[in-house]
């Protein structure tokens, strides 16, 4: 039922701390503008004037609309 220190597989967990390490470049980048609120604030004013908050809104209540209709 529980794993002992002599049943783990040390080779195969090795290797895979090896694989994940080998990519954690990967995560590390440039950021070239530093104004992440700033982005977030353009992209939801540009969500809410393309409407498509409505159609999100619209999305939801149909949802559980159909989740309560079918749960009875």
């Amino acid at each position: 039922m529980y794993e002992t220190l002599s049943t783990i597989d040390w080779p195969g967990l090795s290797e895979a701390l090896h694989h994940s390490a080998s990519h954690l470049h990967l995560l590390a980048q440039e950021i070239e503008d530093p104004d992440f609120a700033g982005k977030i604030a353009r992209a939801w004013n540009t969500f809410v004037d393309s409407g498509q908050i409505w159609a999100m809104a619209i999305g939801i209540i149909f949802g559980y609309w159909f989740r309560y209709m079918s749960a009875s």
